[in-house]
């Protein structure tokens, strides 16, 4: 995988950095997206990948007791 330069990671982190999500949503979009997963099980385990600052992460632990494993590149 090709690294990601230092300017690149630079502006990004300008742009991105002090917003409270890096991407298009809300709490309650987070939260419908959620209700409509349907059964699943009393502790599941959650991948949110590119999360970003992890806005949508915190919604999803406050919806759930299970382990949440988030990731991003920046």
């Amino acid at each position: 995988m090709e690294e990601i330069p230092p300017f690149v990671r630079q502006v990004m982190a300008d742009l991105y950095g002090r917003l409270p999500r890096q991407g298009p949503g809300s709490p309650e979009s987070t939260r419908k997206a959620f209700r409509r997963l349907g059964a699943r099980p009393g502790q599941p385990l959650v991948l949110d990948v590119g999360c970003g600052t992890g806005a949508q992460t915190m919604e999803l632990a406050r919806l759930t007791d299970g382990h949440i494993v988030a990731l991003d590149i920046f």
